[in-house]
């Protein structure tokens, strides 16, 4: 069986009404899915975190999809879409045959 592995790099557009991030919901989500704080550096961790959440295919960032922690995107204040024109793939050759 062969086995390789690869680095791939995608870039996603994260948009955020900052608003919607309230002091309660940034409480809500730090004691329930993971304690990002409270001001701006919380602002680009959730931005982060909805990114991940949308190159991996784990949620798909659209006006009436549900995210946890967020509730529905539209009315959470969110959006992310992924760049189909960056993309980036490196190699990445095994160490000691693994």
């Amino acid at each position: 069986m062969a086995t390789f592995f690869f680095d791939i790099t995608q870039r996603v557009r994260v948009d955020i009404d900052e608003t919607k991030f309230t002091p309660e919901l940034m409480d809500e989500f730090n004691q329930s899915i993971s304690d990002y704080g409270h001001g701006e550096e919380a602002l680009v961790q959730h931005a982060e975190h909805i990114g991940r959440l949308s190159v991996v295919g784990l949620v798909d960032i659209v006006p009436r999809s549900f995210v946890e922690g967020y509730g529905y995107c539209d009315e959470a204040g969110i959006s992310a879409t992924v760049q189909e024109d960056y993309f980036q793939q490196e190699r990445v050759f095994p160490q000691a045959g693994a």
